[in-house]
């Protein structure tokens, strides 16, 4: 039988007369159907019966049920975190029996592979013929899901099981008598097994569908996808104040709706104690997995069976779902400040056990996750009954959901715990103990599948996904998000169906074209009844972004985030805030050095860091960051010096002497290294550390055994202490050496070039290190930057000479330049200088001095907000193109 397609969808009344006169009316979604049946009430008598008007869901569940009630051979449906959990079981299985096909993890296959099943079932692919299976051998991931889907479709034969996507093909096999007519209400035509199924109980299919929109849609850009959406808010508050029946439809629901949500909560005033007073209804919930509650529980037994990435343990971390023990003290940020000193880039659970039992022992969290540890949770087997206990056990411990602070909606949330335990034990394919990473995978599956929707007061203003519009009627709609990769949609990946069965059936899923027309449809549908407009951002994450094809940029205009803020028309209030805190006298204060740097710098960075003690967390990394290569590098060159105490002992090296005392210095530098570093960087990178330093030294010995005037190294890597304006710092020198001529040289090791010696003789310093040094070491007649590198190593320096030619001879400029004959005649005003640097930092100076110099590495651009006028002005460009 031939099935009839008509554009475009009938009206109520139309409907209301066709199910009247015996029509079945089956709808793409459930939302139309309550829709429709609810509309069509006025046309109906009192007495009349219940339309036939039921969602395409709802009717092939109905007709199974029907059918299994008469069956001999009992038969059970699979819902869906069942088909998850056979799908990841045989998997699984097949990997530790083959050894094969290790490249995606069973839990990520499992999702792919029971998309890819339903595909080649609702469009009627014959699994079993030759031609087919020949087809699926060609390439390794193709031949493992055919194995795959033999040995699940042999399980569901075995077990009387069935999955969601058999139904059609169930119904379409039995021989039952058909209706007379029935109305398929989609955008989309029905798959070839649906368009059987209905063929088999109805004598006459029209599907009827919207005609494509015809021109563009008139548009509105805006810079950020935040701005987008904030605008988004106020034009839905807006439709609301009007009376207007609206929607705002999301083209990427699941990525939008949280924060359309929180800016619609913000502009109806309806958070915290009045959540549910929010006027706005949404066609879908949130998955449960994604509520914060549920989440971060998710993390923490996570962090058990698994290491756990920056950002998770953050979330975990950071949660308030579970019990500090003093919620004034900054606990929580001290220990991800713990962790991330580590610099690693994923965290096992013995790491954070090691943070939280040294800022926060005897923790709600650590004694937790140490039981978690001590009873060897992640190596138990257990029954999902026997789970359950454990967890709820260890999440009580954890002091979660931390009950005291929860609001209404949460307490909704907190409701269904106990219905998805319940859930994962009647779970038919868990007829023995198994380990708890399944048991995870099973809540995990539970809380995806489960959608959250509080409960609100039904509202003329809808949040709604594009498909879910389907033959609904509005007056005014704002489609949002229309960048050129959500609108359409992209097709859905189907990698372990090879592409040849995909062209010959058609299967539209992952057809471009398909999902064009579909969008164009439902677009189009909005327009017959409503105003429709578009938005879309220029920008989201630094990705800049293209309109939709189906938007009208003729007249668009872009508005930026400052003027879509809704709370930029706020009068400001001018302060004087010029100095900071005071530091109080005596004082004795650590990083001298770096203070002395970056109050010369930036006063503002000097503030923030040294006194305030705002620092970020640090970065992770896989090998030695630079700082740490720098720190090893010293070691070695403290270690080197140690054994060479003078020039004469330096030219009385042998070759085979160098050698060792080098290898000997490197070796111990890499040894100085903590153990978490050693352990995070690995054997390998260690090793090429060693030679690394083993060259530098090298390289760096023929600079010192080629000085021509003697010396004596007197101290170094050796700690000191300045008291200046009532402030002791804290310092440590390099080396200082006492020339053969009477005369000290401080120097300073440099890995790379990047000084001037005009950073000395300007008043104010720039550089007031070595400064400093001369200050605190007696008879200082040189400072010198020792610049230790393989590729040209030597000195830059300030003073007396060293013996060096080059060096020397650069140095000579140098003096001349600032007018003075030896340093004695910079000393003076080094020390004015250097004063006026410390009494800045006690008085409390702020001020940011930015300079690309100072700005390079900072991190302290949120709070200096120095570029605020140049991004401004790029954003103001971007506005005028």
């Amino acid at each position: 039988m031939t099935m009839t397609a008509v554009s475009p969808l009938p009206n109520i009344a139309a409907i209301s007369s066709a199910v009247g006169g015996g029509v079945t009316v089956i709808t793409a979604t459930q939302r139309l159907a309550r829709y429709l049946v609810s509309e069509s009430a006025q046309h109906r008598s009192s007495v009349s019966r219940f339309p036939k008007i039921l969602s395409l869901d709802a009717w092939l569940r109905q007709e199974w049920r029907q059918q299994a009630e008469t069956s001999e051979t009992p038969r059970r449906l699979l819902v869906s975190s069942e088909v998850e959990a056979l799908w990841r079981e045989v998997i699984s299985r097949y990997e530790s029996q083959t050894n094969a096909f290790s490249l995606l993890q069973p839990e990520a296959a499992a999702v792919l592979a029971a998309r890819c099943r339903a595909s080649l079932k609702d469009h009627r692919v014959p699994v079993a013929s030759e031609k087919v299976r020949t087809s699926f051998v060609s390439e390794l991931d193709t031949t493992c899901f055919l194995k795959w889907l033999d040995r699940v479709d042999i399980r569901l034969k075995h077990e009387g099981w069935v999955m969601p996507e058999d139904l059609p093909e169930l119904i379409a096999n039995e021989k039952k008598e058909r209706g007379s007519e029935v109305w398929f209400l989609s955008e989309e035509a029905p798959v070839p097994s649906v368009e059987t199924a209905l063929s088999s109980r109805f004598k006459v299919i029209r599907w009827f569908h919207s005609d494509p929109v015809e021109s563009g849609i008139s548009t509105t850009g805006y810079s950020t996808r935040e701005a987008e959406i904030a605008a988004a808010a106020t034009w839905g508050v807006r439709q609301h104040e009007n009376g207007r029946v609206s929607a705002i439809v999301l083209a990427d629901y699941q990525r939008d709706r949280p924060l359309l949500e929180h800016e619609l909560r913000e502009l109806f005033g309806s958070s915290d104690q009045a959540f549910t007073d929010l006027p706005v209804n949404f066609s879908r919930g949130i998955e449960l997995a994604k509520v914060p509650m549920f989440r971060d529980a998710l993390l923490l037994l996570g962090l058990i069976v698994q290491d756990l990435g920056r950002a998770e343990l953050t979330a975990l971390l950071r949660s308030p779902f579970f019990t500090w023990l003093d919620t004034d003290r900054n606990d929580k940020s001290a220990v991800i400040t713990h962790l991330f000193n580590s610099k690693r880039a994923v965290f096992e659970l013995r790491h954070v056990l090691e943070a939280l039992g040294k800022v926060v022992p005897k923790s709600p969290l650590e004694t937790a996750l140490s039981a978690a540890r001590v009873d060897r949770l992640s190596s138990l087997r257990l029954y999902a009954s026997e789970w359950r206990d454990r967890i709820s056990s260890l999440l009580q411990t954890a002091g979660w959901p931390s009950a005291s602070g929860l609001d209404s909606v949460e307490y909704q949330q907190l409701e269904l715990v106990d219905g998805l335990f319940d859930e994962i034990e009647a779970n038919s394919l868990d007829n023995e103990p198994y380990p708890l990473t399944l048991f995870v995978s099973r809540l995990r599956s539970v809380l995806s599948e489960k959608l959250f929707q509080p409960q609100t007061d039904v509202g003329k203003l809808q949040v709604m996904s594009l498909a879910d519009t389907t033959g609904l009627s509005f007056e005014a709609i704002r489609i949002v998000g229309a960048t050129s990769e959500s609108l359409p949609s992209k097709p859905s990946l189907l990698s372990f169906i090879p592409w040849e069965i995909c062209r010959s059936y058609q299967i539209s899923k992952i057809d471009e074209e398909a999902h064009d027309k579909v969008t164009a449809r439902l677009i189009g549908q909005l327009s017959s009844v409503g105003e429709v407009s578009c938005t879309y951002h220029r920008i989201s994450d630094g990705t800049a972004k293209l309109a939709s094809r189906f938007c009208d940029l003729s007249n668009a205009e872009v508005h930026s985030v400052a003027r879509s803020n809704k709370g930029i028309v706020a009068p400001l209030e001018s302060i004087d805030d010029s100095a900071g805190l005071i530091t109080n006298l005596p004082n004795q204060q650590a990083g001298g050095v770096s203070l002395l740097e970056q109050q010369a710098s930036c006063p503002l960075k000097a503030h923030l860091n040294h006194k305030l003690g705002v620092r970020p967390l640090e970065s992770e990394a896989e090998g030695l960051t630079p700082g740490e290569r720098g720190g090893v590098l010293h070691e070695a060159l403290k270690h080197l010096f140690s054994s060479l105490k003078n020039s004469d002992q330096i030219n009385a090296l042998t070759a085979v002497d160098r050698e060792v005392l080098i290898e000997a210095a490197a070796d111990e530098a890499v040894r100085g290294l903590k153990a978490p570093v050693r352990e995070r960087v690995g054997l390998s990178a260690l090793d090429l550390e060693r030679q690394r330093l083993s060259g530098i030294l090298a390289a760096w010995l023929e600079v010192e055994g080629s000085r021509d005037i003697g010396f004596t190294v007197e101290l170094s890597e050796a700690p000191l202490e300045w008291e200046c304006e009532g402030l002791n710092l804290s310092l440590k020198v390099d080396r200082v050496d006492r020339l053969s001529t009477g005369q000290r040289i401080v120097i300073d090791y440099k890995s790379s070039a990047g000084q001037s010696a005009t950073d000395w003789s300007q008043s104010p310093l720039k550089s007031p290190q070595l400064p400093c040094y001369s200050q605190v070491i007696a008879d200082v007649e040189t400072i010198a930057i020792g610049q230790v590198s393989i590729n040209e190593p030597g000195y830059l320096t300030l003073g007396a000479d060293i013996g060096l030619d080059d060096a020397d001879k650069k140095n000579k400029k140098a003096m001349d330049r600032a007018g003075v004959s030896e340093l004695a005649g910079l000393k003076d005003q080094w020390l004015a200088d250097l004063r006026s640097l410390v009494r800045a930092f006690v008085d409390g100076s702020g001020t940011p001095t930015p300079s690309p110099s100072a700005c390079r590495y900072c991190h302290y651009a949120a709070v200096c907000r120095a570029h605020l006028v140049s991004d401004w002005d790029a954003e103001e460009a971007l506005s005028g193109e």
